[in-house]
């Protein structure tokens, strides 16, 4: 009987478990990079990933839209990080001077950072989406809403890719 007695309880304890873990995987909600970069700053590689989307056109998205452009629901599709989606951009947010969500941060491509936020650390990979061609043409594609703007160039996933792909960071000294 008392064999029973602990299957029951392991039993229960695991379905709490993934109850949780569905849950906190299903709310989906977005944190912003700033968060992202509360735990990463203190590890010298993962800064250097940081530092290495500074320098690409996503970490500039929201800011170099026209004036008139920067609260438009078309362009903060693309132009900004989880718009329309929980603890993402909204037009409220984009009207503000520095919108905590703008630009494409880590979250646009890696989703909602809310599950890996407060995962354990040997879950964390499990709750990150690793970025694919599709994931890339949602906005980066020619059919898009305004995806005909002048001057942008036609989007090649092999090569294009290649300019936001995290690079291998420097071994920390």
């Amino acid at each position: 009987m008392l064999k029973y007695s602990y299957l029951a309880l392991a039993l229960v304890l695991a379905a709490a478990v993934c109850v949780n873990l569905a849950f906190s995987e299903a709310s989906g909600k977005y944190i912003g990079n700033k968060q992202c970069l509360m735990c990463r700053k203190t590890v010298v590689k993962q800064q250097y990933l940081f530092d290495h989307w500074a320098t690409t056109k996503h970490a500039k998205a929201t800011e170099n839209l026209p004036a008139d452009k920067k609260a438009d629901p078309e362009c903060l599709q693309c132009h900004s990080t989880g718009f329309g989606k929980p603890g993402g951009m909204t037009v409220e947010m984009a009207k503000t001077a520095t919108p905590l969500m703008a630009n494409v941060q880590c979250e646009g491509c890696h989703g909602p950072g809310e599950a890996h936020k407060t995962a354990p650390k040997e879950k964390k990979a499990e709750t990150m989406n690793k970025p694919t061609k599709e994931t890339c043409i949602v906005c980066h594609t020619e059919t898009h809403p305004g995806g005909d703007v002048p001057g942008w160039k036609k989007f090649n996933y092999e090569e294009d890719s290649k300019t936001v792909a995290h690079p291998k960071a420097p071994d920390a000294k």
